[in-house]
């Protein structure tokens, strides 16, 4: 809400590429009502119109997080920002970490999996559709299905590897194996080599090995590409240019 196309021009100048913008109902009183904040429809969609223009190069990703207050919406939310907007949609489940002293507890069991399994076959079915018909949305077909089964059933434990190959750093420098847990240690007093030492890959098992899962397709993705050449290959066939620019 604070962008400005000054600001954006001077990170653009220091090497950013891409950027996310979340944008979760296509209604302005419901996008209030999430955010807290008059007149945030109008703020949301001209940074995201603004961020398209000035990072052409890149990719603007216009984040939307599925709940059961806005499943329904999912697809004209997708629509909109492809045929409106022109950036590039993901699609990530509300996140309910089963982690008692998680930085992001559930604070209402409104939001919490499971939802209707019919409603959500029938809205990740019609995501599929879409993204046949090739509307651009950053998501793997892994991670569809992955999200899919997890709204239905509110499972989500998986093989985390976060810490190890990518990793949150707080505003205060603090490092966390990934944004829903605590800090291991802070990345303004580490070296190199501390990444790859034994104490902080124990710090980081230790929270691995503790934690119920999580549906973040930041870190979900990011481990699909290690491990399954399908994501590798839809990646190159929809972003190539931006994929393989490094």
């Amino acid at each position: 809400t604070l962008l400005t196309r000054d600001k954006l021009k001077r990170v653009k100048d220091l090497g950013l590429n891409d950027i996310g913008i979340s944008l979760d109902s296509l209604n302005p009183l419901e996008l209030e009502a999430i955010c807290g904040q008059k007149g945030i429809w109008d703020k949301i969609v001209s940074a995201i119109i603004m961020s398209v223009d000035e990072l052409q190069d890149g990719v603007v990703e216009v984040l939307t997080t599925v709940t059961r207050n806005n499943i329904n919406e999912i697809p004209e939310i997708i629509k909109f920002v492809n045929n409106e907007l022109g950036a590039w949609s993901v699609i990530n489940p509300v996140n309910v970490p089963p982690v008692k002293d998680s930085i992001l507890s559930a604070e209402s069991d409104e939001i919490a999996p499971p939802y209707d399994p019919d409603i959500v076959d029938s809205v990740y079915d019609r995501i599929q559709e879409l993204k046949v018909q090739g509307y651009r949305i950053l998501v793997s077909d892994r991670f569809l299905m992955d999200s899919r089964k997890y709204l239905k059933t509110g499972e989500f434990k998986w093989d985390c590897d976060a810490g190890e190959r990518y990793f949150t750093i707080f505003p205060d420098g603090g490092l966390a194996p990934c944004s829903d847990q605590k800090s291991v240690d802070n990345i303004t007093t580490m070296t190199a080599s501390d990444f790859r030492s034994r104490k902080y890959l124990q710090k980081v098992r230790d929270v691995q090995k503790h934690c119920g899962g999580c549906i973040f397709s930041c870190w979900r993705e990011a481990s699909n590409l290690f491990t399954d050449k399908s994501v590798w290959k839809e990646r190159l066939g929809s972003v190539p240019r931006i994929f393989l620019r490094r």
